[in-house]
């Protein structure tokens, strides 16, 4: 019993020793196969990739395309510079010379003549005739915002002159501040009776600006500085060369706010555009006056006052503009504008009696200021040129 029991275990053992190396050697070729597996998937992939990268290169279709959106990106339209309408440019700079005549509301005495008695027997007016004026414009704008600064300056004069005779014995001026001079020229003598106003402005925006292709619209809105100063003067030499002189002087500065519309627009696809400009203000100031009368005699007189005024100010501009590019993306400019430009209650007006009435009756009455408001109204053309970059 116990000697087949041991035949039968040593079978056994014989038959199990080969089966586990054959496991063992399955085991081994089923890991390599799978090693295998792995890196032929990688392998694939990497290729994959690489032939996706070649045949972009190669399939014409395909590089045409990737080409194509290169190109396409590289040529998309780019949105308008903020100086819009038709240009690329963000910053500018203009001149600008007006050509106007002056109107002046209230009246504008410069010289009365008088008979002997003190009666007024004719009143004559200053007379502007054209005057000019300048203005220097700078600003930039970015995609919408922005801002200007610009300063606008003019002077205006004007002379009268007189030579006494025996029909009209003197020649009174208007009574500023009730200060009078009286001139009794005789015969032959010369009397000279001046005027000139002189108005400096200056505006700081802040703007925002809507713009196409063919069209820009700028809105604006800051403060206004307008410094101004009015002189009168009168002249006379008589008798035994004895002189007088009468000085009158008003100085004023406004300060307030102002709010502006600027367009262009393009005729059809040229370089021409029609331009306009409004513009509204509210100035608010001190008004300071002196009069001074002296002769060579020793006489002298002088007489001061202020007062509070408020300025409304109008503006309105329309235009033809012509404009071209140069240079790396540069523009010039020129245009020719009818302007009309309204002051209110900016210079003073010194009253007076109608003919008839005394030469000498006090009508400068400090209480009543709206007798002494005269307005400017500016008509007339501007032509400007500038530079855009």
């Amino acid at each position: 019993m116990s000697e087949k029991f041991s035949q039968v275990t040593n079978a056994a053992l014989n038959i199990t020793l080969p089966l586990k190396l054959m496991l063992l050697v399955a085991l081994v070729a089923a890991m390599a196969v799978s090693s295998s597996a792995q890196t032929q998937s990688t392998t694939g992939t990497d290729e994959a990739v690489a032939a996706m990268i070649t045949s972009t290169k190669t399939d014409p279709a395909i590089s045409a395309s990737a080409s194509k959106s290169l190109i396409g990106l590289a040529n998309a339209p780019k949105k308008p510079s903020a100086q819009g309408a038709g240009s690329e440019n963000n910053a500018y700079i203009f001149v600008r010379g007006y050509a106007f005549s002056v109107n002046r509301s209230g009246g504008n005495p410069a010289v009365i003549s008088s008979s002997g008695g003190g009666a007024i027997t004719a009143i004559d007016n200053f007379d502007y005739g054209t005057e000019g004026a300048v203005k220097f414009e700078a600003g930039w704008n970015g995609p919408h915002w922005g801002f200007r600064g610009s300063y606008f300056y003019t002077t205006q004069s004007a002379q009268e002159d007189r030579t006494g005779t025996a029909a009209a014995p003197f020649f009174v001026s208007p009574r500023p501040l009730n200060v009078t001079f009286t001139g009794f020229a005789t015969a032959n003598t010369p009397a000279t009776f001046r005027e000139r106003f002189r108005l400096h402005v200056v505006d700081l925006e802040g703007t925002y600006k809507w713009f196409s292709p063919d069209w820009s619209v700028v809105l604006s809105a800051g403060v206004r500085i307008a410094p101004s100063r009015q002189t009168y003067t009168a002249q006379d030499t008589f008798g035994a060369a004895t002189t007088e002189n009468l000085n009158y002087t008003q100085k004023r500065t406004g300060v307030g706010p102002t709010a502006a519309i600027d367009f262009r627009h393009r005729l059809g696809k040229s370089n021409w555009w029609i331009t306009g400009d409004g513009r509204l203000a509210v100035l608010f100031g001190k008004l300071r006056e002196t009069a001074t009368f002296s002769n060579s005699g020793g006489f002298s007189q002088t007489a001061t006052r202020s007062d509070s005024r408020t300025t409304f100010v109008g503006e309105g501009e329309l235009g033809l503009e012509y404009s071209w590019k140069f240079g790396s993306g540069n523009e010039f400019f020129l245009n020719g504008s009818f302007i009309v430009h309204h002051w209110n209650d900016i210079v003073n007006v010194m009253p007076v009696n109608p003919v008839g009435g005394s030469a000498f009756t006090t009508l400068d009455n400090p209480a009543a200021a709206s007798t002494r408001q005269g307005s400017l109204t500016f008509t007339g053309g501007a032509f400007s040129f500038g530079i855009r970059w």
